[in-house]
């Protein structure tokens, strides 16, 4: 694993942790890490992308990004997913 992915990994299973603490809803174990691992991988292939967008690779807030998605990519995704799920097509029903 190259050592930039490690730290953007990090700082997002902290995210993660901080927003699990903050919600404090009933889930097992493995539910609690699988949403870890999962917060990290969605940082490790996203947060590039957004360091470098907002031009921030120069900067120590890089790191806050990887640690906002790790926090928040659930929300992200089901924003998304309702979104999409909210598109009527002329061919649906």
């Amino acid at each position: 694993m190259d050592d930039k992915n490690f730290w953007l990994a990090l700082a997002a299973i902290c995210g993660g942790a901080v927003y699990q603490v903050k919600k404090n809803e009933p889930l097992s174990v493995w539910r609690r890490l699988a949403h870890l691992a999962a917060g990290a991988a969605v940082a490790v292939y996203t947060s590039p992308g957004i360091i470098g967008y907002y031009e921030l690779s120069k900067s120590d807030w890089q790191y806050a990004v990887p640690f906002v998605v790790g926090m928040f990519w659930l929300k992200l995704f089901e924003a998304a997913d309702a979104s999409i799920g909210s598109i009527r097509l002329p061919w649906s029903k």
